[in-house]
């Protein structure tokens, strides 16, 4: 049987906060869309705290109809994960960093645009 596999990372804090508000907002649009218009059996995987999750599940209530081919949801917690990754993570950001530094010198020095330098 054919299924879609979908992500989603959800890490929110407690409380009201109008950014939380419309992030649930649109992901409750996002997931009701793609439910809505799949054709195959749906699995979302679902990075989250135990905020996000609770948000998920209250989510998922309201548009778990709209789901005509079906679907399931794993849940993950966010921060077990996070540390796994968190290795690559970092190399990710030192490179991102080093490249920024490279462009902004090629810009202001217009120097040759062969030497690298972090």
């Amino acid at each position: 049987m054919a299924q879609n596999n979908i992500a989603f990372v959800l890490q929110l804090t407690a409380g009201t906060n109008p950014s939380k508000s419309r992030f649930v907002y649109r992901l409750k649009q996002c997931l009701g869309s793609i439910c809505q218009h799949s054709s195959i059996s749906l699995t979302i995987h679902l990075f989250a705290n135990s905020v996000g999750k609770d948000e998920a599940l209250k989510i998922f209530e309201e548009i778990g109809h709209y789901c005509v081919s079906g679907y399931k949801v794993k849940f993950y917690d966010v921060e077990e994960v996070i540390e796994g990754i968190q290795p690559a993570v970092d190399v990710i950001k030192v490179s991102l960093r080093c490249h920024k530094r490279f462009v902004v010198k090629l810009q202001l020095m217009q120097i040759n645009r062969y030497y690298i330098s972090c």
